[in-house]
């Protein structure tokens, strides 16, 4: 069986057809930039040459990660479920301070949540299980503000119901693109 990838499964069900094609590529690769800075910042390495307009998210983002995390598990590191047939790459794995165990933190740029987000933590919650069993407890989005305030959390909780949805979403991906 060929895995399919949390963003190729969720991918397709967002629509952005009254977006300009040049508008979607910038959010696209300010939307990398941040999750390669941020991701550095989560690892301990050192911040050199933050582009200008990305400055805001990066700080939105080390001002909660400095508040808010108290230990690091994982940081985009890829997994997967074979037995359900997907992968990902969650952008960090962390224990947040009072928590006991460990949270999945996706990080977002846009300023409005999508409903497929839900879907996308549940797999990623799920994928964090299989690799970390009895240790993960909470899946959250956390909207970065490209101002550098305060960022927005986002907790999912109905993981039954998302990760059904999320699956079915996997199943129409493998059904409609050409396998083997």
């Amino acid at each position: 069986m060929i895995l399919v990838s949390v963003t190729e499964a969720m991918g397709w069900l967002s629509d952005f057809s009254a977006i300009p094609a040049k508008t979607l590529a910038r959010a696209a690769d300010r939307g990398t930039m941040v999750h390669g800075y941020c991701a550095a910042y989560a690892e301990g390495l050192p911040l050199v040459g933050v582009d200008l307009p990305l400055t805001g998210y990066v700080s939105s983002f080390k001002n909660w990660f400095d508040f808010a995390v108290e230990e690091v598990l994982l940081v985009e590191g890829r997994l997967e479920d074979p037995t359900l047939g997907f992968f990902g790459h969650p952008d960090l794995i962390a224990k947040i301070r009072g928590d006991r165990f460990y949270s999945v933190v996706d990080i977002k740029t846009p300023t409005t949540l999508q409903r497929v987000w839900a879907g996308q933590m549940a797999a990623y919650r799920r994928l964090a299980e299989i690799r970390f069993p009895g240790q993960i407890d909470r899946a959250f989005s956390l909207r970065l503000d490209g101002k550098g305030g305060v960022a927005k959390v986002k907790e999912y909780t109905d993981d039954k119901r998302d990760l059904a949805a999320f699956l079915s979403a996997v199943n129409a991906t493998r059904y409609f693109r050409k396998e083997g």
